[in-house]
């Protein structure tokens, strides 16, 4: 190894110590799941890594490291959503929805937490007469 290859090594494991616990917070905040936060900010410090050379230049790594990390999380968020199709009309009702509402109103009305959607919000902002 050479000496610059040590001091970006040396560097990049200072940044990892001092930022790996806000990160990880945010993400178990952002995803209700401290496992899913921990896989995702590894995969956000990994990313960081590969491009420690640039990234250590700027005057605040950690926020790149914090965007990646968010940005992992959305698209993990995008997933689930698209993996959770079926709505239980039940559990709807029972949270407010009434029927001939738009999907839209129907979708922000809905409150999912960690996953769970049996965790419902409020009624919806507005509804549309309907039959």
């Amino acid at each position: 190894m050479s000496a610059s290859t040590d001091d970006g090594s040396a560097s990049f494991d200072a940044y990892f110590r001092r930022s790996k616990q806000p990160l990880v917070a945010m993400a178990h905040l952002l995803t209700g799941e401290l496992e899913t936060a921990q896989d995702l900010t590894q995969e956000a410090f990994l990313r960081t890594w590969s491009r420690w050379t640039r990234i250590s230049k700027y005057d605040n790594p950690q926020a790149w490291t914090r965007r990646v990390l968010y940005n992992l999380i959305v698209s993990k968020s995008r997933g689930n959503k698209v993996r959770c199709k079926a709505v239980d009309l039940s559990v709807c009702q029972r949270g407010g929805i009434q029927r001939g509402q738009t999907h839209l109103n129907v979708l922000s009305s809905l409150k999912v937490r960690r996953g769970d959607a049996t965790s419902l919000g409020m009624t919806a902002k507005s509804s549309v007469s309907g039959s």
